[in-house]
């Protein structure tokens, strides 16, 4: 497969590109995330629920850490959520955005009841 660089590219634009490895767009691109993202969260002490498959748990002793999985979007429940997030992004390189405190998930307002 093999691409004509537009002017994004710079010094190369107007040059042929060949693509050796693409994921985005391929009939099996959701399966190849699903797969690696289900590898990262074993290796990182998570299991599944038994009620549902796309709720991740790992027991930190005084509170339990969840991960909910939709297609590509996380929702993470922790107490220390930024220490999930920041192995994601270290330790694993994934490339995560919109972190922080949830507003607005999957077509749902969210908001903290601070009581």
């Amino acid at each position: 497969m093999c691409v004509v660089a537009g002017p994004e590219f710079g010094d190369r634009e107007g040059h042929v590109l060949i693509i050796s490895k693409a994921l985005c767009g391929l009939h099996s691109s959701g399966l190849r995330w699903s797969e690696r993202l289900v590898d990262v969260l074993r290796e990182m002490g998570f299991f599944t629920s038994h009620c549902e498959k796309d709720i991740w748990m790992r027991n930190k002793g005084d509170h339990y850490v969840y991960i909910a999985v939709c297609v590509d979007d996380l929702m993470i429940a922790s107490k220390d959520p930024d220490l999930v997030i920041k192995m994601l992004l270290e330790k694993c390189q994934f490339k995560l955005k919109g972190t922080g405190p949830t507003k607005f998930h999957l077509g749902c307002d969210f908001f903290r009841d601070e009581e």
